[in-house]
């Protein structure tokens, strides 16, 4: 029986659309968001260009990742009218004394991309507030005594940031796309911070990537958002930085290397099909441009991780499925991004995100796939006086081997 035919709605809402659930069109408020108290909004009736429509539609979107991104702040802070605030001028001392030196050093654009940034953020209060909640962010990594605190002054900032960058949306013009840009940048280092602080063995493995996903989605999002300014911004005053950093990323790729080789035979090896393979391959070939960086950044110290997260915002939908649906060459190809975090350990925003992100790979797949693994867990351990006898992936090859041996087990 062939299978009735089914038209799409292109005048739903916009919530239903971004939930990808069938709307009643009935207007100015559906059922759906009636129900569950949601704020309604259609496109105008007025005919748009698909452009258009596609831009209104993932502003929409965006604004509720942004919500989503809101998070309780147990500390208030103090009113942005008051003439002097101490806190303020703290934190601000402290990203320019000790935070921009370490995200950008070494690179050619470090003092002109300074002055852009901070010049900006005097003028708009939402990239200013999100500079204050990344120095929190920092100094509650410092100030271990005070890690509350700080961590509840990031959070309140974070969410000034976040709601003065929804109503930047609304009204994105050559005024404020720069700021939108800076922002989205710097909310983005904050989130992974913050995300991957949270990485510990007691951390379900799911809860780590729904919440990869939506800071991906979020950043994704803005991306598209301003778009349409790209080539504004290249002759804009961050024109020379951002041609830097796509230079450098270039260089990067024309790099012959092979750190990832073994894990790209591996996978070829599984027969999964030529449709998923170019998935695993392309990922695996952006994956290597930051092994590469890491080769050509191996004198600088402490080490720039401008470009670090770079991997993780630009995968691929598809793969960003498989990691969701925990498909073992998906994860296989994590641990070695996990590889490159832990060449930045010594980074406050990275710390030991490499070790822990390689061991939860290694707790799920287990021995079939220690042959990839094993180097993975070597790079992640070998600065450790821990014998490779008792690394986990050892610690599995035993388990397994005195269960095989047991007499009470069946195959």
């Amino acid at each position: 029986m062939s299978r009735r035919a089914h038209r799409k709605s292109k005048t739903g809402c916009m919530r239903c659309k971004s939930r990808h659930i069938k709307c009643d069109e009935h207007r100015p408020k559906c059922i759906n968001c009636t129900t569950a108290g949601f704020e309604c909004k259609f496109l105008h009736s007025a005919q748009l260009s698909i452009n258009e429509e596609a831009i209104i539609s993932q502003k929409y979107k965006l604004a509720l990742a942004i919500d989503d991104s809101i998070s309780s702040s147990e500390v208030p802070i103090q009113d942005s009218s008051s003439e002097i605030n101490i806190l303020d001028l703290k934190l601000f001392y402290n990203f320019i004394s000790k935070i921009s030196v370490v995200i950008w050093s070494g690179l050619d654009f470090n003092q002109n991309y300074d002055k852009v940034l901070l010049g900006i953020a005097l003028k708009h209060q939402h990239l200013m507030s999100e500079l204050l909640a990344f120095s929190a962010l920092h100094m509650s990594e410092h100030e271990i005594e005070k890690r509350h605190y700080y961590r509840s002054i990031a959070t309140a900032y974070q969410n000034r940031a976040l709601s003065g960058l929804k109503e930047c949306l609304e009204h994105l013009d050559e005024s404020n796309c720069i700021a939108v840009l800076l922002l989205s940048n710097l909310i983005g280092l904050h989130s992974f911070r913050t995300v991957f602080a949270s990485l510990s063995d007691s951390v379900p493995f799911s809860d780590f990537l729904t919440k990869i996903t939506h800071l991906i989605n979020l950043q994704r999002g803005v991306r598209a958002v301003v778009s349409p300014y790209w080539s504004w911004f290249l002759s804009s005053a961050i024109g020379p930085a951002m041609r830097n950093n796509h230079e450098f990323r270039m260089r990067c790729s024309s790099m012959e290397s092979s750190d990832t080789e073994i894990l790209k035979q591996f996978i070829l090896s599984k027969n999964l099909g030529s449709e998923t393979n170019e998935i695993y391959l392309k990922e695996l070939e952006n994956l290597q441009v930051n092994f590469n960086q890491v080769k050509l950044l191996q004198d600088k110290n402490p080490k720039p991780i401008q470009g670090l997260f770079a991997w993780l915002v630009t995968i691929s939908r598809e793969f960003l499925q498989s990691l969701e649906a925990e498909q073992a060459e998906a994860l296989l190809i994590l641990s070695f991004y996990g590889v490159v975090l832990h060449h930045y350990q010594e980074c406050w925003l990275i710390r030991d995100a490499g070790r822990i992100l390689v061991n939860f790979v290694i707790e799920r797949l287990g021995l079939d796939y220690s042959p990839c693994l094993q180097w993975a867990e070597e790079q992640t351990n070998s600065d450790t006086t821990e014998s490779i006898e008792n690394n986990k992936i050892h610690t599995i090859l035993r388990e397994r081997q005195q269960l095989s041996l047991s007499p009470s087990v069946m195959i």
